[in-house]
């Protein structure tokens, strides 16, 4: 037992550098947008160069780490997310900063899924609570950069502030090579069996856990791009005073990773939770476009943090209740595709309706449009999850003990 604990903390920390080398750049887009001259789109663009491979990578990273092979995927990738992010602070070109992204993104794809695929392996009833645990290191490597990168770079400048807030990976990397071990399939350690794409891939729930991750990472990496900006050009904040909305968000995203868990075993539904959460984004992303004075768009920054992650375990606890374990892989790693496809696309989408239209109001309305289909997309997995206890024993909200395919 004490061994499971230090492994789910070496995943922790695993994600937590993850997320914090993509968002390591967000406090200091005013300085470096004064240095180097980019335009909002451009910034976009930093975010989709990261998820363009990231993306790509989700179902062959998923199919390798189902046959166990997870420190061949998380070492040598957490050494070049550490690496490209680093001399991320020394570009001086938009090529150069983009390329650098691209080669972190492919590097962050080998963090998220192996890490997944030990959870549910390692505590298939009590997945969703492991998960909740993990989501709390997802929501802390943004937190950890709102709070040192605006300090960092108001003293030393935006550069050196991305190398110094990079340097606790190092000691990430030294944990993942003493914790994390590969571990042998319960199906074998063989790929997974044939059929297992048809089932998938024909699967009407995997496509509806894919847009409801397209839309809550899609929202998760705009809001990370672009928060902090917003409360600088878009209300008139002192950048230090603008960065604390990050900090606001991030505080309460990592404390809703947790109480999804909790809000799944008093609903007694995984969808139900889902559902809730996108509801209550969309309604929080439509009106922080709307309304713009005094504490309003705090108090919806905070909503935003409490329900952003509040869906995370919940979406995937989902997937290993519907599928068996020797598709898992597959499962995840589709649902991690589609969910960064929102990533790559919205904050390039954001950024590029703020250069259009002069403000950010549009651009956090289609924001909120997008999720208010994501929530209508809950109420038919919230059927179908009905539709499962009513096969089998209703155990799956304790997460991955009862497994189905449509």
């Amino acid at each position: 037992m004490r061994a499971d604990k230090i492994e789910l903390a070496g995943l922790w920390l695993a994600i937590f550098a993850q997320t914090a080398s993509f968002t390591v750049y967000s406090p200091l887009v005013p300085l470096m947008k004064a240095d180097l001259g980019f335009s909002y789109a451009d910034f976009g663009l930093l975010a989709t160069a990261f998820y363009i491979p990231y993306t790509a990578l989700q179902v062959v990273v998923g199919t390798y780490a189902g046959r166990g092979r997870i420190r061949s995927l998380m070492l040598p990738g957490m050494a070049t997310i550490f690496v490209s992010t680093v001399l991320l602070g020394a570009s001086t070109s938009l090529p150069e900063a983009l390329l650098l992204r691209f080669v972190t993104g492919a590097a962050g794809a080998t963090i998220f899924v192996p890490c997944v695929m030990v959870i549910a392996r390692r505590y298939p009833g009590r997945t969703n609570y492991a998960l909740g645990i993990f989501g709390t290191g997802v929501a802390a490597g943004p937190l950890y950069i709102s709070l040192i990168a605006p300090t960092l770079g108001g003293a030393l400048g935006w550069r050196l502030a991305i190398v110094l807030a990079m340097l606790p990976a190092v000691v990430v990397w030294a944990v993942l090579f003493l914790r994390i071990s590969d571990f042998q399939p319960r199906s074998g350690a063989g790929p997974a069996p044939r059929g297992s794409w048809t089932t998938v891939l024909r699967s009407r729930i995997t496509w509806l856990l894919g847009y409801q991750q397209l839309a809550r990472v899609g929202m998760w990496a705009t809001i990370l791009t672009f928060l902090p900006t917003f409360f600088a050009e878009g209300l008139g904040y002192p950048t230090s005073v603008a960065s604390a909305a990050l900090t606001v968000f991030a505080v309460l995203a990592a404390v809703s990773s947790v109480l999804g868990a909790r809000m799944v075993v008093s609903f007694k539904s995984n969808a139900k939770v889902t559902l809730l959460s996108l509801a209550v984004m969309a309604a929080s992303l439509i009106l922080i476009g709307l309304v713009t004075v005094g504490l309003a768009p705090w108090l919806l920054a905070g909503a935003l943090g409490i329900v952003i992650f509040m869906a995370f375990g919940p979406q995937f606890t989902i997937a290993t209740d519907f599928f068996p374990l020797e598709s898992l892989g597959l499962a995840v790693g589709v649902q991690a595709v589609l969910g960064n496809v929102g990533a790559t696309v919205m904050p390039y989408v954001f950024g590029g309706l703020r250069d259009a239209t002069g403000g950010f109001g549009s651009s956090w309305e289609v924001c909120g449009l997008i999720c208010v289909l994501a929530a209508a997309v809950g109420l038919a997995l919230w059927r179908a999850e009905r539709g499962l206890k009513q096969q089998v024993s209703p155990v799956l909200v304790t997460g991955g003990a009862a497994r189905a395919t449509e």
